[in-house]
Parts: C-alpha cells; sequence; structure tokens
C-alpha cells in the first residue's frame, strides 16, 4: 500500500452554492474512513468529534491521516512541502472558508479537471453537463464518460465520491489542487503556478537566466547527465542487494536532480498489464521502487532529443522538455520476469541562482528535473 508523507497540508478549497448536505470525513493512512465533525487542527493533531455523541473530543496524530473533507467541500491532503506557518494557514483556510461553487468537478484518469453538472453515475458511466463557472443550472448538451476514466467527484453540495482507493485519491487530489483552485476561483494562499510543462506561459527564448549568459549546448548536456543520473539512481534503490542505507542515500540523491528537490514533482509510471498511469511525487515513486518485487531491476535511457524550446515560466524559471526512451527490466532469481519499453517526457528547467565566494556574489545556473510522464508502453 502506498504511504503519502505525512506532516504538512495542502488545501484545496472546494466550494458550493447549495445548502450543506455532507459530513466531515477523515481518511487514514490505513485507508479507514471516519464520519465526524471536525473541530480544529494544529501543528500535531486532527481533533473532532462524533455526531452522533458530540460531547467527547477525540484526536488523531497527522501521521495517522491520509486526507480529510469537511461537510463545505473544502479538503486537505496531508503531505510534506509546507513549513509550519503555511501549514497553520491552510488549516484555517479549511476549517473557515465558505461555499460559492455552483458546480460538480470530475476528475478523469488523464488528471483532466472537469466543470459539470453530474446527472447520474450509473455503472458503467456517469451522465453530466458540462459547465462554465458561473454559470448556475443554465441548460448545456448531456454528455457520458466511461466511469472507468473518473477518479474522484467532488459533488458542488460538499459530498465527495472516490472511485479509486484513498490512498490513491490522496495522490490524484494532490497532482490537481491547483487545476482545482483556478477552477473554483479559490486560489487560497496564492499557492505557486502549476509546474507541469502544458502550463508554463508565453514561449520566450531566453537569452539570459538572472542576469547572465548561459550556453545552450551546456544547457543540453546537463540535462541529459541528470537524465542519466536518474537511471542510475533508479537502477541502485531497486537493487535488493544495495544497503538500506545506500538505497536512501540514492533517493536523496535522486531528488536532489529535481527542481526543489522533487516536492512539487512528479513521476507518471506504465504497465503492459493495465490501460492505466499512475502518477505519483518523485520521493514516493523512489520510495516505492525499494519495495519491488524484483531482486534487481535495469533501466537503460536512450534516444534522448529536446522536443521543445525553452518556456520562460512564471515562476522566472525557462522550461523546456526532453523526450527519451527506457527500457525496463525486472529480474527473479536472476532470470527476466517483466519488461517493457516506455517513451517518456521529461520537463527540464534552467534555473539561476546567486553563489558567494569570499564575500562575492556571482550569478550562476543550473538544470534540474521535473515532472516525467508517461508517453507510450509496449513489449
Amino acid at each position: 500500500m502506498r504511504k503519502l508523507l505525512p506532516g504538512c497540508v495542502f488545501l484545496l478549497t472546494v466550494l458550493s452554492g447549495r445548502p450543506t448536505l455532507a459530513q466531515d470525513v477523515l481518511y487514514q493512512i490505513d485507508e479507514r474512513k471516519i464520519n465526524c465533525k471536525i473541530t480544529d487542527i494544529n501543528a500535531k493533531t486532527v481533533k473532532y468529534s462524533n455526531p452522533a455523541n458530540p460531547g467527547p473530543t477525540y484526536a488523531l496524530d497527522r501521521s495517522a491521516l491520509l486526507m480529510a473533507f469537511n461537510g463545505n467541500g473544502n479538503y486537505l491532503v496531508f503531505s510534506g512541502g509546507d513549513d509550519n506557518a503555511d501549514r497553520s494557514s491552510r488549516s484555517a483556510d479549511f476549517l473557515n472558508a465558505t461555499l460559492k461553487r455552483d458546480f460538480d468537478i470530475l476528475i478523469t484518469l488523464d488528471n483532466e479537471v472537469i466543470a459539470a453538472l453530474v446527472e447520474r453515475v450509473g455503472d458503467s458511466d456517469i451522465a453530466y453537463q458540462k459547465r462554465e463557472p458561473g454559470a448556475g443550472n443554465a441548460g448545456g448538451t448531456s454528455l457520458t464518460v466511461d466511469k472507468a476514466n473518473v477518479l474522484v467527484i467532488l459533488y458542488r453540495d460538499g459530498r465527495h465520491e472516490l472511485l479509486i482507493s484513498p490512498t490513491d485519491a490522496a495522490t490524484v487530489l494532490q497532482t490537481v489542487r491547483t487545476k482545482v483552485q483556478q477552477l473554483s476561483g479559490t486560489e487560497t494562499g496564492n499557492p505557486p503556478a502549476d509546474t507541469t510543462a502544458t502550463t508554463r506561459g508565453e514561449a520566450e527564448k531566453p537569452a539570459s537566466v538572472g542576469g547572465i549568459n548561459f550556453d545552450l549546448a551546456e544547457y543540453r548536456n546537463k540535462a541529459l547527465q541528470k537524465i542519466d543520473e536518474l537511471g542510475g539512481y533508479i537502477n541502485s534503490v531497486s537493487n535488493k542487494k544495495t544497503a538500506f542505507g545506500e538505497a536512501n542515500k540514492a533517493i536523496e540523491l535522486a531528488c536532489e536532480l529535481f527542481l526543489d528537490k522533487g516536492q512539487k514533482s512528479y513521476v507518471e509510471v506504465s504497465s503492459l498489464y493495465r490501460t492505466r498511469k499512475d502518477k505519483y511525487p518523485v520521493r514516493t515513486y523512489l520510495n516505492r521502487l525499494k519495495l519491488t518485487k524484483y531482486d534487481k531491476v535495469e533501466v537503460t535511457v536512450a534516444n534522448i532529443e529536446f522536443v521543445s524550446d525553452l518556456k520562460k515560466g512564471t515562476d522566472g524559471n525557462y522550461y523546456g522538455v526532453v523526450t527519451f526512451e527506457q527500457r525496463f527490466t525486472g529480474y527473479v532469481e536472476g532470470k527476466p520476469v517483466y519488461s517493457d519499453f516506455v517513451r517518456k517526457n521529461v520537463t527540464v528547467v534552467l534555473k539561476g541562482y546567486t553563489s558567494y565566494n569570499e564575500g562575492q556574489a556571482k550569478e550562476q545556473w543550473d538544470v534540474f528535473l521535473a515532472d516525467v510522464e508517461v508517453i507510450e508502453t509496449r513489449a
């Protein structure tokens, strides 16, 4: 079972224009569900009461929780990355935000966030009318979507429906948090801009970063080197002969290859045995590799190509996309038992920074990896 990192909290405020019908819900790490009334969230615990017996107050350590929903339609995903001040702010917003959303939200297998008026949830499909935010209940064309392609439904009355496991749902909800906030018009706490390759802003090929010139050939060489290094760390982490401490060290070094140490980046994975693609935070992905069922894993990378020019992001960094081919082979008792060939896209980031030597400031730049997406999987 996947375990999200305990500690900090991401707020995704999902607001509704209907009277509140839903109950507060806590999901624990072991996926148990608690219907309750959440009364307080502090630095260490979440306090709640039982609506059927509101006298006693109970408390759970945040590290024991996956996520929380309240009856207003707001939700929190407990994860790493925020400092204490940001954590407190998001917790307060979760408890105090008001309702105003007049549409449901469908979150799909492709991490698409759809504003909708859900008409019916059937055994095999979901019927809905597509909505523009602020359009109320104005009539629209009825559409259907395969139920297997929808992961989470957030209803405008504050209810929610998970069509995958709570653990997987927590990962998905964290992944699409910026999209949900933008759609709902509730970018509480001014969260950072989405760092996926499709939302980088207007194309602008830079001549400098942070006021310094950079060499395009060196930029490309650094990107290729970091992709190659990531493959090496994956091999090390996945090998059961690697000592536990060495595997943890390899995870830390792999995270260093990513922008912000991978806190806001994701790795998408696939299999020949399923059509669904799963997406995990970088550190979660690497920790899962330690638990692989294979005795040894070999990951080889080839045919690395740059497929987009650099584009300036809202954070001032520059983003490009590199495509590469990866051969994955898993061994048990020295024999290959699974192998696939995956074409992937990885976002690469050109970031400027200031270094100091004997009190003298010098503007420099480096290249980091960001989101890794699966394009094609075959034998």
